[in-house]
């Protein structure tokens, strides 16, 4: 069996005739492989007409041999599920073949595949060249004719990383400004602390600002109240409320509940961290037997049907009812009265249960001081979790791009807006990335961070709240951005703090201590009193 240089094997490929599918990969000669004996003869021929292999710092060029100088465009077509680009080059190639060859190459660092394939040429020399080029993340390719050298050249711009900058913060966590390279200028910089969660001496903890749940802050004033060492932003936010939106826990305490199931960050004490669309499996359940669902807690109702559950954490009234929805206050454990219109103060100790009329009867409808007990869980089983924090969309699951805005319903997120962008994602050793991309050359989509998180190895990954919220710190720095100037407040930041014994406790809903509050009007008399309506309502609903 005769074996071919690498410069002799690539040769091997220079003519074709027609459409081929790249399922003749599977008759691909590879570098090193014998040739089979029959095709020994026409493919020796070949030997001195190479097709070339050259490699930068940046991409990899293929240089074709034509018979002629003249060439076309060739069609490109995507094929993203199965992480391929095809492009088929009409050109006049130089000899041809007895039998169909294929051959596959690497095309750099990035342990990309490209194969060149072809069938046997008819009575004229015209053939079509199929070029498939397999890859980790979206590749740019660029073309041209040299018609005097009678050549096509095709460069593969490559993904790679570079990193400027590298800091280890303590055990198991170190910080990096990283460059990553997608294509022909799309060069991305990106700030991103790489977190070992079994063996560091680093917690991920999300926190809240010193004005608590309905308070704002810039992630280096949070960092600083929880004496941490690094941090970035996480959960949307309502500005007008200042409130995160989506589940936020943090040592088994309930802050707040689901928007629309989106995807949430589970950090726990041991194991490793998941992402994972999340509900909240709530309910309000009576001594008596009486149980109504409760979609969410202290969030806005976005959806008409949904029942809330509001706690002093909230602030120090519910919503207000009426338009056909009612609050029922759940004090100590009991019920306690119900008012259907007007606005529910929430004291110490207090639930407010706040929906529809019609969804609340079954409780509504029982006596003062009928027990209540509420019951949390959340699907999937996520009772292992010492922390939960939401964002969305994701940007990759198993290794690959995926972002599923209209499934979490992010209406106002275009994919295609180029901004900075803070997001999470998880190797396959368990490792975490929590990174903040720059907005600077230009910004990044939606599908451009995708890639970056894939560049950097990330299997599964997701979307933080992003654009001017895009802020992270460490060592007391703001690393990013990097202005002495004014930053915009937000409400969450997820932060790494010296590790200490988190709450075993399961999903729980602390009573908060507060001042005390009016009196909450009770069913008396056979009829229902309840306070006067506000000028205006303190807890605006969007």
């Amino acid at each position: 069996m005769a074996r071919l240089k690498l410069n002799q094997l690539l040769g091997l490929i220079a003519c074709v005739l027609g459409f081929y599918q790249l399922s003749l990969v599977a008759n691909a000669i590879e570098i090193g492989e014998a040739i089979p004996t029959q095709n020994t003869p026409s493919l020796l021929g070949m030997a001195g007409s190479a097709i070339e292999k050259q490699e930068t710092a940046t991409f990899t060029r293929f240089r074709l041999q034509l018979k002629s100088g003249s060439c076309t465009a060739p069609v490109v077509q995507e094929d993203p599920e199965k992480g391929r680009t095809l492009l088929q080059v009409p050109a006049q190639l130089i000899i041809p073949l007895v039998q169909p060859v294929g051959l596959g190459v690497s095309a750099g660092r990035n342990a990309q595949s490209f194969y060149v394939e072809s069938l046997p040429a008819g009575g004229g020399q015209s053939a079509k060249l199929q070029v498939a080029v397999g890859y980790n993340v979206p590749t740019t390719f660029r073309w041209q004719c040299d018609a005097k050298r009678k050549q096509f050249i095709l460069d593969v711009q490559e993904a790679y990383t570079y990193q400027d900058a590298t800091q280890a913060l303590g055990s198991g966590l170190d910080y990096a400004k990283t460059r990553v390279v997608l294509g022909v200028g799309q060069q991305h910089w990106v700030h991103v602390l790489n977190w070992q969660p079994n063996s560091s001496s680093f917690n991920l903890v999300p926190a809240l600002p010193a004005q608590g749940l309905r308070g704002k802050a810039t992630v280096k004033a949070t960092v600083a109240k929880e004496a941490g060492v690094a941090g970035v932003n996480a959960s949307y936010f309502n500005h007008q409320l200042g409130l995160p939106l989506g589940f936020l826990m943090r040592e088994g305490e309930l802050l707040t509940g689901p928007v629309f199931n989106r995807v949430v960050l589970g950090l726990s004490n041991t194991g490793v961290p998941r992402l994972e669309r999340l509900t909240l499996k709530a309910a309000a359940h009576a001594e008596t037997g009486q149980t109504v669902a409760i979609q969410t807690v202290n969030q806005p109702r976005l959806q008409s049907g949904v029942v809330a559950l509001y706690t002093s954490l909230w602030g120090g009234s519910a919503p207000p009812a009426g338009g056909g929805t009612i609050s029922l206050l759940i004090s100590g454990g009991k019920l306690k009265g119900i008012t259907p219109s007007g606005v529910a103060t929430i004291g110490v100790d207090d639930w407010i249960l706040y929906g529809p009329e019609t969804v609340l009867a079954p409780i509504a409808a029982l006596d003062i001081d009928t027990p209540i007990e509420l019951l949390l869980s959340t699907q999937p089983d996520w009772s292992d979790k010492q922390h939960l924090v939401a964002g969305g969309p994701f940007l990759v699951r198993g290794g690959k791009p995926f972002i599923d805005l209209e499934a979490q319903t992010f209406k106002g997120l275009p994919p295609a807006e180029r901004t900075s962008r803070t997001a999470v994602g998880i190797k396959a050793d368990g490792s975490v990335l929590v990174v903040a991309m720059e907005k600077s050359a230009g910004g990044v989509t939606l599908a451009q961070a995708a890639a970056i998180l894939i560049q950097l190895g990330v299997q599964e990954g997701m979307n933080f709240d992003g654009g001017s919220s895009t802020q992270m710190v460490v060592n007391g720095q703001m690393v990013y951005p990097l202005t002495g100037g004014w930053v915009p407040p937000v409400t969450t930041a997820l932060v790494f703090v010296p590790s200490r014994k988190l709450s075993e406790k399961p999903l729980w809903l602390e009573k908060q201590s507060s001042v005390p509050l009016p009196s909450f009007h009770a069913k008396s008399a056979g009829r229902n009193v309840s306070p006067p309506l506000p000028s205006s309502p303190p807890v605006p609903l969007f």
